[in-house]
């Protein structure tokens, strides 16, 4: 796959989570389990905030030719997918999320693979 098409695919796939983040905190917290009081949900915000401007560096490096600027992107995507994941799977192994966490793990680790696979596969 070429990577301005899987940063834009994570770039949507990042809209997702940030417009929800952002829109609905309490209903993406309760789908986890987790509480919703006002300190969560501001958090839930702030990751949002975090997932929109992921969302904004995967849609418009789409037309984006240089080599080393997409190497860039893709090693900051790579980073923010495999914190996202070691966060989460952290989360549910000391805490009470149900088991929805999985979906996100899963989530997680295909962009991390498919990033880490632009980012250290050789280059024809």
């Amino acid at each position: 796959m070429k990577t301005n098409n899987l940063l834009f695919i994570a770039g949507i796939s990042s809209t997702m989570y940030a417009l929800t983040l952002l829109f609905f905190p309490q209903q993406f917290l309760e789908l986890h389990g987790v509480s919703t009081d006002a300190n969560g949900i501001l958090f839930a915000r702030s990751n949002g905030s975090l997932a929109f401007g992921y969302a904004l560096l995967g849609i418009f490096s789409r037309k984006v030719q240089c080599t080393e600027a997409l190497r860039l992107a893709s090693i900051a995507n790579f980073g923010g997918w495999t914190a996202t994941f070691f966060v989460m799977l952290i989360a549910k192994t000391t805490l009470q999320f149900n088991s929805f966490i999985w979906a996100d793990l899963a989530f997680c680790l295909i962009f991390s693979i498919a990033f880490s696979a632009a980012i250290f596969s050789p280059k024809k």
